[in-house]
């Protein structure tokens, strides 16, 4: 009961924000987005206080590389327990190709396969190293 309770919470706490670090937006709605720099962060919301976190693992470490990794909680009120955040992941473009990130909502103390969702994304590099992002499948 306690399992499924978790991973319940764990699929309606699930939500993608795309922010550029270029420009300095947020659009909650978006899919995919634009970047006039050579870097990208995507913003994932998490609550680690049920034991899940996001793990990313890149194709090709030579179009982008994982430059950052934060994890920021929500304003709330003092004493309040169970509150959820973002994580953040920044990507850094190396080379102009593509390349696609998985992202993973998993307890990393469980086995292989207790995963509670799963993202996908597709990193693009142009020749001057501006970056874009594009959830596949979503």
């Amino acid at each position: 009961m306690k399992k499924s309770v978790g991973i319940a919470l764990a699929f309606s706490v699930v939500a993608i924000t795309i922010s550029l670090n270029s420009c300095g937006t947020t659009d909650t709605a978006a899919k995919s987005a634009e970047a006039v720099s050579n870097n990208v962060t995507i913003q994932l919301e998490s609550n680690p206080t049920t034991g899940y976190s996001w793990e990313c693992e890149i194709d090709d470490v030579s179009v982008a590389v994982l430059s950052d990794q934060s994890y920021k909680e929500y304003e709330h009120a003092e004493g309040e327990v169970g509150v959820g955040g973002e994580e953040s992941f920044t990507f850094e473009g190396k080379n102009a190709g593509e390349t696609t990130v998985t992202f993973t909502y998993r307890r990393p103390f469980e086995e292989e396969g207790s995963e509670a969702t799963s993202r996908t994304a597709k990193i693009t590099v142009d020749k001057k190293l501006n970056t874009s992002v594009e959830f596949l499948g979503q």
